[in-house]
């Protein structure tokens, strides 16, 4: 069952990837991936009516052996959320907000990216 969640709020091409595979493998803060994200996660199958119904079942599915959920989302798939307020489904839970310092660098590491479909 669910315990703690984390919330990583990121922006496109700022190392959430990395990061979130240096907390998985510390077997403590759950799986954390972009759920949220359609284009990066097409096999995701989840039997949900409505939006409160698709986290709770990500949240047991991709929960950690301890019972920690961490979800990675951008501000963009945080507002495709209508019905339920996403904050408030994690009003208790840390929100982590990662982007790149160099912002720069940022916008030419995504901009490589979609040109390339390199990521």
């Amino acid at each position: 069952s669910v315990g703690k969640k984390t919330v990583i709020v990121l922006t496109p091409r700022s190392g959430s990837s990395g990061l979130a595979n240096m907390l998985t493998a510390t077997n403590k803060i759950g799986y954390p991936d972009e759920y949220c994200n359609q284009a990066l996660m097409p096999g995701l199958k989840v039997n949900a009516r409505t939006e409160l119904d698709f986290l709770n079942a990500i949240e047991q599915t991709y929960c950690g052996q301890n019972g920690h959920f961490s979800i990675e989302i951008t501000y963009g798939d945080i507002a495709k959320f209508e019905a339920l307020d996403f904050f408030a489904h994690f009003q208790d839970s840390p929100f982590v907000h990662l982007r790149r310092a160099d912002i720069l660098d940022q916008a030419i590491s995504c901009h490589l990216a979609t040109r390339t479909g390199i990521y």
